[in-house]
């Protein structure tokens, strides 16, 4: 306590910085962590889902959310070669293959082909 008299600081203008922080940050509305827009204090906002591999404290607005959503839902559910609705069997491609998604079964044995038949 001493320490904080001799150099000049005292407890009240800390509180004060503190309660600044807090007012500046009730006056800005949040803004929305995909299109960047600013989202309503009144107005729904939403957190990403730990499997859409983007970071927590990001928010979103409902329009954001939906469309990573349906994004996320289209990878895991199609293939990502051509489109098709994936079976219950789901292949993961090589990493050298560059493919974000799985793969079915005939789009991941031409890939295995084309690869081997390159070198």
């Amino acid at each position: 306590m001493k320490s904080m008299e001799y150099s000049g600081h005292s407890e009240t203008s800390g509180d004060k910085k503190r309660q600044d922080l807090i007012e500046d940050e009730k006056e800005t509305s949040p803004k929305c962590g995909g299109c960047n827009s600013d989202i309503g204090s009144g107005s729904e906002h939403f957190r990403p889902k730990w499997q859409w591999n983007l970071d927590t404290n990001l928010i979103l607005c409902r329009r954001c959310y939906s469309l990573k959503s349906k994004e996320y839902e289209k990878r895991i559910n199609y293939c990502a070669v051509c489109g098709n609705k994936m079976s219950f069997f789901r292949y993961n491609p090589k990493p050298k293959w560059k493919i974000d998604g799985q793969l079915c079964k005939r789009c991941w044995d031409n890939s295995n082909t084309f690869w081997k038949n390159q070198q």
